[in-house]
């Protein structure tokens, strides 16, 4: 962890020990914030310079995950473990009793989750524009 990252992570641990998180939420939160990241660079799929390229997809009717891969004109698609889900449902139970909520960023190109107090969000205004007022939780 270079200098920059150690503040970054300083700075989090107090911003959540403000609102009752103890450092090991501060952990385990950080933890699914990547494993929401890497979902949602799956999600929006990646390749190589080969021509292989993969990424995930939810079947409509049973939401379940799928790895499809292309290499030419083949393609292959397996089930995958639902890496959101379980993501999710870890972050449910921390946040349990704390009073605020979160906002998933499906944007792979910056955090992926926030948290949000009451006081972030204006009255009668919608989260996905305020979001960014919440706590980022990453520090890279």
């Amino acid at each position: 962890m270079n200098k920059r990252t150690a503040q970054r992570y300083t700075h989090l641990i107090k911003s959540l020990a403000m609102l009752g998180f103890t450092m090991d939420d501060t952990d385990r939160l950080l933890k699914i914030e990547r494993t929401l990241h890497r979902w949602h660079e799956l999600e929006c799929g990646t390749g190589n310079e080969h021509g292989t390229s993969f990424h995930v997809e939810r079947e409509e009717l049973t939401e379940k995950p799928f790895l499809v891969t292309s290499w030419r004109d083949r393609t292959n698609r397996r089930p995958y473990p639902d890496k959101e889900k379980g993501a999710l449902k870890r972050l449910a139970e921390i946040l349990e009793g704390k009073g605020v909520t979160h906002y998933q960023q499906t944007d792979p190109r910056g955090c992926a989750l926030y948290l949000i107090r009451p006081t972030d969000i204006p009255a009668g205004e919608s989260v996905h524009a305020f979001y960014s007022r919440g706590i980022s939780i990453c520090i890279d």
